[in-house]
């Protein structure tokens, strides 16, 4: 994570243009070099759903923190890797179900709903900087609280698995990889929504911010991160955990956030901390 933006758009294009050569239809030959059956491997290799989901998951994560479109147009997570599973078990990875994968399968879909929301507020922070009347900004801001409500009240029952994160409770469930993966899906949730409000204020002096509703939302994803986030899998909660520290008003807890990226390093994450950073 660093402030050269265009670095991580010139990487993310190019990889973009990876892909899609590699998992190119033998029919569509475009001079790439790629014979047809390497091209037919690599559509069908496993590492194809997790490749193109971490592909679009950092792409997602660059268009909130530049507050700009999207570099691959549309919901490429979908179309290419058939929802989004970056850091959400591995059951694509072989060929033998488990007994996750009726579940992994409804957490993925509704993250992938969520990230064309995430990818939509981002558009939104765009088009206000090229113009657009409070009046505008208004209802599109609607829109996206709309969609953000419809996609909690569809979301799968394993969120009420969560409640409010009573230890005992939480401990007594016997699929405790289930709890960690939707509680990474919420973080993100959380995370949404303040973005939302962060970008719907921005450069509006009429519209005051609700601080004991982002306090709050703030509290949530921290508390999802202690207590469910574990190993690797962190990487997945790296967005929610950063605006989670950007928002933070206690020094505590911009603490914990500086020490949870660093202590994320040991899975070769790096990050510039700077004055931007919690």
């Amino acid at each position: 994570m660093e402030a050269q933006s265009e670095n991580w758009k010139v990487h993310l294009s190019g990889a973009r243009d990876i892909y899609r050569i590699m998992f190119q239809s033998d029919t569509e030959d475009q001079g790439d070099g790629v014979q047809g059956n390497e091209r037919a491997v690599a559509a069908t290799h496993p590492c194809r759903r997790f490749l193109v989901s971490l592909l679009a998951y950092f792409e997602i994560s660059t268009a909130c923190a530049t507050v700009e479109k999207t570099v691959i147009d549309g919901n490429c997570w979908e179309t290419d890797g058939e929802s989004c599973e970056y850091h959400l078990g591995i059951p694509s990875l072989s060929a033998e179900p488990t007994a996750n994968s009726l579940a992994l399968s409804d957490l993925r879909r509704s993250w992938s709903r969520l990230m064309e929301i995430q990818a939509a507020v981002s558009s939104f922070g765009k088009a206000k900087q090229e113009g657009m009347s409070y009046e505008q900004q208004d209802a599109i801001h609607d829109v996206l609280m709309s969609r953000l409500i419809d996609w909690r009240s569809n979301a799968p029952e394993y969120f009420q698995l969560l409640g409010d994160l009573d230890d005992e409770r939480l401990q007594s469930y016997q699929n405790q990889e289930i709890l960690e993966y939707t509680a990474c899906v919420e973080a993100h949730e959380k995370a949404t929504i303040i973005y939302l409000h962060l970008v719907t204020g921005a450069e509006r002096p009429d519209r005051r911010a609700d601080t004991a509703t982002l306090d709050a939302l703030v509290d949530r994803i921290l508390a999802l991160v202690i207590k469910l986030a574990k190993g690797v899998g962190q990487l997945a909660i790296l967005w929610p955990l950063y605006i989670a520290g950007r928002e933070a008003r206690e020094e505590s807890k911009q603490a914990f956030v500086r020490a949870k990226l660093t202590e994320l390093s040991r899975y070769g994450f790096k990050v510039r901390m700077t004055s931007s950073c919690c």
